[in-house]
């Protein structure tokens, strides 16, 4: 019990670094992102509307402040609204969930049309060819990158249907 205490206290620990250490990144970025934010060029802008911007949206706080705050909007889920297209970020998230489980269980499908036969077959017989057959499918699935298989199989069904016949 105390062992997996351990390892979740230094989990915890571990996601504050890396969370914290990517929110120091972000701020580290090239430009302004109450300009950014605002969708104004400093030109059409008074400095005092910049700081009231800066003010209103909490980028006059300290590092941790803002950090905090910022882990309390993503743990509950407030992620704001795109910069791109003004809509709520949760909502776009949640639209492409739909498509991303889609593909995930036609993935997941197809993977279990090859792997049970394959793996049916190389217990049930005593045939060296159909185990080393099962066994290089089975290690070429693991060794091929997914995104590499995926962009092979978009060419192959949607940019050129047949084309390979």
């Amino acid at each position: 019990m105390r062992s997996i205490v351990k390892r979740l206290l230094s989990l915890s620990l571990f996601t504050l670094l890396i969370t914290f250490s990517c929110f120091v990144l972000l701020l580290l970025l090239p430009g302004d992102p109450v300009l950014t934010l605002l969708n104004i060029d400093e030109l059409s802008a008074t400095p005092e509307q910049i700081e009231a911007a800066r003010r209103e949206l909490g980028y006059d706080q300290p590092l941790l402040v803002q950090y905090v705050r910022w882990l309390q909007d993503i743990l509950t889920l407030r992620l704001g609204n795109s910069l791109q297209t003004g809509r709520p970020v949760i909502e776009m998230l949640l639209e492409s969930y739909l498509v991303t489980a889609e593909l995930a269980l036609g993935g997941l499908t197809i993977a279990l049309l090859i792997a049970l036969p394959l793996g049916i077959g190389s217990a049930l017989t005593t045939r060296q060819s159909v185990v080393r057959l099962a066994h290089l499918v089975s290690m070429s699935g693991a060794a091929v990158p997914g995104f590499w298989i995926g962009l092979l199989l978009v060419d192959l069904f949607a940019v050129r249907p047949g084309g390979y016949l």
